[in-house]
């Protein structure tokens, strides 16, 4: 079990942090066309056990405009803080979405 400072642990290292940040989403967009051009199945489920900024979990839905398999995902960590932020991510990811298409199908 662990101790009352779990909450401030962090999930990755300060060079791996830095290297999520200046890559955005091209490092998981890349990883996952290498990984996802050798399945034959039309889907799959990605479990981040360490999510950070959310650029997985954005990266992910989108997946399915430009590729033709389904890609379900679950974030999970013990900081409840990251998961909030990922969530939050997510949730404005989706609003910006939505947006795009009602302010794209308006007529002027």
């Amino acid at each position: 079990m662990l101790g009352p400072l779990s909450s401030n642990l962090r999930s990755l290292s300060e060079v791996q942090e830095s290297a999520q940040l200046l890559t955005g989403t091209d490092l998981p967009n890349t990883v996952l066309a290498s990984l996802f051009g050798k399945l034959t199945t039309s889907s799959a489920l990605v479990i981040n056990a360490t999510p950070y900024d959310g650029c997985l979990e954005s990266t992910l839905l989108t997946w399915h405009q430009f590729n033709e398999m389904k890609v379900d995902f679950l974030s999970i960590s013990r900081n409840v803080t990251t998961l909030e932020y990922v969530e939050k991510k997510i949730a404005f990811s989706l609003l910006q979405d939505f947006w795009f298409l009602f302010l794209s199908n308006k007529k002027l």
